[in-house]
């Protein structure tokens, strides 16, 4: 008889990106270190623990089996409840830079993207539509927002002599006027589910910079004396507009006003990099009074809550999404990681990571690796999914120590109310089956359950899925294209399995008779699964005749 228990976490997450994989251990000459446990295998007849490793290798652990049960324990409260519904993941990486990314509600990413060595200036991007912009203006698109509908907005120019302005996927050009001698300058583009679009308009007139926020709807927004800096806006699906201020030589620091609350901060200290939500909470980043000078240390301040962060470090560039939750970088003595108030520390690495935005679904993207990599942090669900192991079979007889293949169907649904389509929906290089884990080496479309739809079907090598004689069940876990994790299991039998004897001396003829009777019907077990396979080769044989 065999207990296993399986362990999932949330790896340290590195520039590479984390997923969702399983717990660590490993029992060396110094303690415990890290390793990939796969199971955790009990055998009744002796007394002794053994860890399954993704190398296959036995190690005894009774030293270990206080720590394996204390492990236990803090898997069963919760402590690791992250870990099965976020998924880490690299969005984009190769290019020289990258802007701030931005999410919608739809887990849709934007970003731009240069390639100022190859001669390729920089161009807005999606995840999900590819590349958007393409300087129809001559000019670097960036900084691009998008909003639930799927409207994008970026800014073009550089600020130079050239033409600037706010250009949209859907409208075109947004915003541009001739500046002659004294040219605008756009930057800090937001927009809301109701389309409305707001920016900053920098103008140098006779030797002093004026910065204003406009709207398209509403036009200009802002009227500040001569020197006036209003920067930074956002948006919310209300119309209220928040944004820093800095009046020049009336007032010399930075202060977070409203357009609907007037003054956020009025105070002698600097704030910068509002955020607002529905509710009209607005975040930001205000330097310490014992922070002295830029750029030491800053914390982050909610206009509802009061101050967020207390540390000697800098916290910066706040989001916050309707539920509440803020996001934040915070600078570790070596680089910057990301912080949550609600989910804690979400990096923990050897890279900067950056400026990161969130949405309503709890889904984070920032800057990684010194703005080389765009990375997202997808707060997901995990689905149930129906899979046949070897369709057709209905004990699905399953050799641990045969060489070769099993093929696995997952089944669509057409429920309306909760379809399933495996054939395009399943993100196939993130299937996995097995304790082990394995990935497949081949698949096809069919129509396994004769609901019109096609299933899909993956091929795994039995070595590589861990399956262990006296398994009776299989599971696949994986990914859709929308990064929505699903699990599925499925009914297995076991054959060619001798087992193990754990007496002896008067016992000892009883078991050779019961090994006797065992080797016949694994014998005959052979045969049934030689004759599944055989029907799988002549399936597959059959596929490629009507592929042709």
């Amino acid at each position: 008889m065999w207990a296993r228990a399986f362990f999932k976490t949330l790896e340290k997450p590195g520039v590479h990106a984390a997923s969702a994989g399983v717990t660590f251990f490993q029992l060396g000459p110094d303690g415990l270190t890290t390793a990939k446990v796969i199971a955790v295998r009990v055998r009744f007849c002796k007394p002794v623990f053994s860890l399954r490793m993704r190398r296959n290798v036995a190690v005894d652990t009774k030293i270990v089996l206080p720590f394996l049960l204390s492990s236990l324990i803090a898997l069963d409260s919760g402590l690791l409840g992250m870990s099965e519904a976020h998924a880490m993941k690299i969005v984009a990486s190769g290019a020289e830079g990258y802007s701030r990314p931005r999410v919608n509600n739809n887990d849709e990413i934007v970003w731009s993207q240069s390639s100022l060595s190859e001669g390729v200036i920089a161009t807005v991007w999606s995840n999900k539509r590819g590349q958007i912009s393409f300087n129809s203006f001559g000019q670097p698109d960036w900084e691009p927002d998008i909003n639930d509908v799927g409207e994008i907005i970026w800014r073009f120019g550089d600020g130079g002599q050239g033409p600037d302005g706010i250009e949209s996927n859907v409208r075109g050009l947004v915003y541009y006027e001739e500046g002659g001698a004294i040219d605008p300058y756009y930057d800090s583009q937001r927009i809301n589910n109701n389309g409305e679009i707001i920016w900053t308009k920098s103008l140098w007139p006779t030797g002093y910079r004026a910065e204003e926020i406009w709207s398209s709807e509403r036009g200009r927004l802002t009227y500040s004396p001569e020197y006036a800096i209003n920067r930074e806006p956002a948006i919310n699906d209300n119309g209220e507009v928040v944004y820093k201020s800095y009046l020049g030589p009336t007032g010399n620091t930075y202060d977070i006003l409203s357009t609907e609350q007037g003054e956020i901060t009025n105070d002698p200290l600097w704030q910068w990099q509002p955020d607002v939500n529905q509710s009209g909470e607005v975040v930001w980043s205000q330097l310490s009074p014992e922070g002295g000078t830029l750029p030491n240390e800053w914390e982050i301040w909610s206009n509802q809550r009061g101050q967020i962060t207390d540390n000697s470090v800098t916290d910066q560039f706040a989001s916050i999404n309707d539920e509440g939750e803020i996001v934040w970088q915070t600078w570790d003595g070596n680089d910057y990681e990301i912080i949550s108030n609600i989910r804690g520390q979400i990096t923990d690495n050897d890279v900067y990571d950056t400026r990161p935005h969130i949405n309503n679904r709890g889904t984070i993207v920032w800057l990684s690796n010194d703005g080389k990599t765009v990375m997202a942090l997808y707060a997901t669900s995990e689905i149930t999914v129906i899979i046949d192991i070897k369709p057709r079979s209905k004990q699905n007889v399953i050799n641990p120590r045969a060489k070769g293949d099993v093929w696995v169907a997952i089944l669509s649904v057409t429920d309306p109310d909760a379809p399933f389509d495996p054939s395009s929906q399943v993100d196939i290089p993130t299937v996995e089956f097995g304790p082990d884990g394995a990935n497949a080496t081949r698949h096809k479309v069919k129509d396994i359950n004769k609901d019109g739809l096609g299933d899909l079907l993956l091929r795994f090598n039995i070595p590589e899925t861990g399956i262990a004689c006296g398994d009776t069940e299989a599971t696949l876990t994986g990914e859709t294209f929308d990064v929505q994790s699903f699990t599925g299991a499925d009914s297995i039998k076991t054959v060619g399995c001798k087992p193990k004897k754990c007496h002896k001396n008067k016992h000892h003829k009883k078991h050779n008779d019961d090994d006797d009777h065992d080797n016949d019907k694994n014998h005959n077990g052979k045969h049934k699964e030689k004759k599944d396979h055989d029907r799988d080769r002549d399936d597959d044989h059959k596929n490629a005749k009507e592929s042709s």
